[in-house]
């Protein structure tokens, strides 16, 4: 299975139907960790070619585990006036969804994006964003997903997207700059197609007259996936670019994938990325530390 999987993420990734199961199943951490268990296997039973084989493979895996999941790349300008806040908190009852807004508003963000805000069954999940976020505007809750900021809010509007995807865009005003922001949660189903969710984004966001300057959301999607592409193209990704730390964000206490994402316009210049612990969520949120505008006078 480890050099099957190394196989697929190296070569095809997610690009065929059936082949991207196993893509999404075999994140690099496991297959590192399968490789240890086969070389074990392998010397106990004193196989020594089996083992060295094994072993190089596990070293190979090992090396690229590091290298994507361990990022520090945080960088130095004169100032941050922007901080960003992206979480799913996946809460299903009344008090973890109190319990995770309060925890939201202790990062004290300028901006804050969540998905699966809302607690099953209820009529007033706005309120426990209000009361645990008062100093904040809020586009209101649609669907679960919800954009509070310090600054304020002019419009927002949801949209659905193949394969029980959704995305909430908004136009807000934060240090007296406009910015679009576009908050995003594709369905977990590893059989749904990323890419027919992804373009249907796009498109969505084209339609909206403004290209955004923050995308940000549980996409449920490695970032190496190949439907995330055309994002790549266009935006880029935080945490590559400013990114500090270990970058999987599910599942918690033992993340071996990054299926959260913060992706920045033109406009946004990062200066680090991180992702937080916590023991409310199945997810780690993200925080964005970046400088708003003028991001290339360092």
């Amino acid at each position: 299975m480890t050099v099957l999987g190394l196989a697929v993420r190296m070569t095809i990734r997610d690009r065929l139907p059936v082949i991207s199961i196993l893509y999404y199943a075999t994140p690099l951490m496991m297959l590192t960790l399968g490789g240890l268990f086969s070389t074990a296997g392998w010397l106990i039973r004193r196989r020594w070619k089996l083992t060295v084989g094994f072993l190089i493979i596990t070293l190979f895996s090992g090396y690229l585990t590091f290298d994507q999941c361990y990022v520090y790349r945080s960088r130095e300008i004169k100032a941050t006036n922007l901080r960003v806040l992206f979480w799913n908190p996946a809460r299903g009852s009344v008090q973890g969804l109190r319990a995770a807004a309060d925890a939201a508003n202790n990062y004290q963000a300028d901006l804050i994006g969540i998905v699966e805000g809302g607690a099953r069954g209820r009529d007033d999940n706005n309120a426990a964003w209000d009361n645990a976020l008062p100093d904040y505007n809020s586009s209101r809750l649609h669907a679960g997903l919800v954009i509070l900021t310090k600054g304020t809010i002019n419009s927002s509007q949801m949209h659905i997207l193949p394969g029980r995807g959704k995305v909430l865009i908004a136009e807000v005003v934060i240090h007296e700059q406009p910015l679009t922001v576009a908050v995003v949660d594709f369905d977990a189903n590893v059989f749904l197609s990323r890419k027919a969710a992804i373009d249907e984004l796009m498109n969505q966001l084209d339609q909206s007259g403004k290209s955004p300057d923050i995308i940000m959301g549980d996409f449920n999607t490695p970032g190496d996936s190949v439907a995330m592409d055309v994002l790549r193209d266009r935006y880029t990704n935080a945490f590559d670019t400013c990114g500090n730390g270990y970058k999987p964000t599910w599942p918690v206490p033992m993340p071996v994938l990054q299926l959260d994402h913060i992706w920045l316009g033109p406009k946004i210049w990062g200066a680090k990325c991180e992702a937080g612990w916590t023991t409310l969520s199945d997810h780690r949120p993200l925080i964005l530390e970046a400088y708003l505008e003028h991001g290339n006078d360092d």
